[in-house]
């Protein structure tokens, strides 16, 4: 690798087993998510807001009155991240987003805060 010539090169990775989108990720649709990848709504596709896992019917619900709703997706096993992070010459980073609903302003203190511990 380069690293072991004298260069100067670093990865990063980002360690993480699932992402935040928005419902109507067309890559969410049935056809694709459920048909052709082989996942579940039930243990895949969280409402950011409540926690609760979508099924096909909820999604299909929402789709017609919130499409743009924040969703996690969880798309691979916890398993491959612990992989990740062996992984020689590579720094971890994140780009994860705090999400809230109405009841969290500046003045929250952390340890109130959802999610984040």
């Amino acid at each position: 690798n380069m690293q072991s010539r004298g260069h100067n090169v670093w990865g990063e990775i980002y360690p993480y087993n699932a992402g935040c989108t928005t419902l109507n990720a067309v890559f969410l649709n049935h056809e694709i998510w459920v048909e052709g990848l082989g996942h579940r709504y039930e243990d895949t596709l969280q409402d950011a807001i409540t926690g609760e896992f979508f099924t096909k019917e909820k999604r299909d619900e929402m789709l017609k009155t919130e499409p743009t709703r924040l969703v996690v997706v969880y798309k691979i096993g916890e398993e491959a991240v612990v992989d990740w992070l062996k992984f020689k010459g590579c720094a971890v980073a994140s780009d994860a987003m705090p999400i809230y609903d109405d009841t969290i302003n500046w003045d929250t203190p952390f340890d109130k805060l959802p999610n984040n511990h």
